[in-house]
């Protein structure tokens, strides 16, 4: 069973996942791959390597097997590299809500 972290200046609680999920900097482009580590309603944190993520862009998220997702509009909130092996983590705010829980 998932056990959903809350911090206090969240809105919303975080569920730890692990997810395979795709990247798009614009429609036409291809997808990057990487993984989905929590999600809440409103944003995720995601991992992968060598993502050309910046701080601010807009981004569009597709979680592989999510029922009811479709691309997802989001802004990269954070960016941390680390490692030999270029690993990146990333905060993305969904632009809309997945659902609103109220």
């Amino acid at each position: 069973m998932l056990v959903a972290q809350r911090s206090d200046d969240r809105r919303w609680d975080r569920v730890p996942v692990e997810i395979p999920v795709e990247l798009f900097h614009t429609p036409e482009r291809d997808g990057r791959a990487a993984l989905a580590l929590d999600l809440s309603w409103n944003g995720a944190r995601i991992q992968g390597r060598s993502l050309p993520l910046k701080h601010g862009e807009r981004v569009d998220v597709v979680l592989q097997g999510g029922e009811g997702w479709d691309r997802r509009a989001a802004r990269v909130i954070w960016v941390e590299h680390s490692g030999p092996e270029q690993r990146m983590e990333a905060g993305l705010e969904f632009l809309q809500p997945v659902i609103d829980p109220d």
